[in-house]
């Protein structure tokens, strides 16, 4: 039977308003706290913003105000407030916390045909984020080269902050070797352990992290490997099976569990919503953060790549029929959920995606 068309229910595009992110006000996973620089502004001794619109979550409030920041941190919110440094107009912007995204591959944009494709080098995706007001990133991919970049970039205004996990694959079922791979994989100091479910036991895995003082986040591809990272109490659990609604007996298992849900949405749902509404390519953000080739590559559907035309299948077939419906139980149930792109995949950009992510979380009823 033909699925529901990616065009129906789709979330409005993130980025229809500017939007001006000076700070990272709230925690998310216990990364990260106060921001101590404004995004994008000089390291100035004042600076102040005027006449934008303030976001605060927390209260759920959208007030006019001015923001006043002093040698990065922010001082003070209010209105008429006297500056002794310089003045930024935003009126017409909203002014947001930063932004952090759970779930990154920190290399360039890939692209749908066999051209096109972003390649940019990992430095310089920190600078997109940052410029999408995405103020930390956590790098799953597994590329321990990653934490050499994390630590020479440590404090730097110009970049997302960067926290990386250390992949394990559990590949036997001898759990001495596991926890002893753990371990070994602890000396490079990563932030996380990321592991890959469905190869073997999760279990001792997560135990043997815990015990090293390090968070857990299992991927998983099908509901069981979800009900194993579940029973393993890991920190986090990232993406959902695709082809299959989540049974009410994961959901009551999930409900009662610290186990966050990292859904990334944006990469199982946004490559068929490009597919099917080509005018998203059109987005303020998007096109101020990527090259024009690459979104051509993506309006030629004729040139897409055998893999890019079964990845939009695919996501139309279980975007709205299984991954909407999942994120709607799991949010009724009161499983905490954070954001992550998964950007570095297909019909995910650097940066912008995040804002894609938390479109799809409106769309399902999730207070962002």
């Amino acid at each position: 039977m033909p699925r529901s068309s990616p065009r129906r229910s789709a979330p409005p595009q993130s980025s229809s308003h500017r939007r001006l992110a000076v700070g990272c006000l709230a925690a998310a996973f216990g990364l990260v706290g106060q921001s101590s620089r404004a995004l994008g502004a000089p390291d100035k001794a004042e600076l102040c913003l005027h006449g934008g619109t303030v976001l605060d979550p927390r209260r759920r409030l959208a007030t006019r105000a001015d923001v006043i920041t002093r040698a990065g941190i922010i001082a003070e919110v209010g209105l008429a407030m006297p500056c002794k440094g310089t003045i930024l107009d935003v009126r017409g912007a909203f002014i947001i916390p930063g932004l952090v995204d759970l779930h990154v591959h920190g290399w360039g944009n890939p692209s749908p045909t066999a051209n096109g494709e972003d390649d940019r080098g990992r430095e310089s995706v920190l600078r997109l984020f940052l410029r999408a007001g995405v103020m930390a990133v956590l790098d799953l991919a597994g590329n321990d080269g990653r934490l050499a970049l994390r630590d020479r970039l440590r404090g730097s205004p110009q970049h997302a902050r960067l926290f990386v996990a250390s992949v394990v694959v559990p590949r036997t079922d001898d759990e001495a070797e596991l926890r002893a791979r753990v371990r070994a994989v602890a000396t490079k100091k990563p932030d996380f352990i990321k592991i890959i479910s469905a190869t073997g036991p999760v279990a001792p895995v997560v135990d043997e992290a815990q015990r090293l003082g390090l968070r857990a986040v299992v991927h998983i591809a099908a509901w069981r490997e979800a009900e194993a990272a579940l029973a393993a109490r890991a920190a986090a659990i990232t993406h959902f099976e695709d082809e299959a609604l989540i049974p009410d007996r994961v959901v009551s298992i999930w409900a009662a569990s610290p186990t966050i849900s990292i859904p990334t949405m944006a990469v199982q749902c946004d490559l068929a919503r490009l597919h099917s509404e080509p005018a998203r390519l059109s987005d303020p953000l998007l096109e101020a953060l990527t090259p024009p080739t690459l979104r051509a590559a993506y309006r030629a559907h004729d040139e897409y790549t055998r893999r890019a035309r079964h990845w939009v299948r695919w996501q139309a077939e279980g975007c709205l029929a299984h991954d909407v419906p999942t994120l709607q139980r799991l949010h009724g149930a009161g499983v905490k959920l954070l954001a992550g792109s998964d950007t570095g995949n297909l019909g995910t950009f650097q940066g912008v995606s995040l804002h894609s992510e938390l479109g799809w979380f409106e769309a399902a009823g999730v207070p962002a």
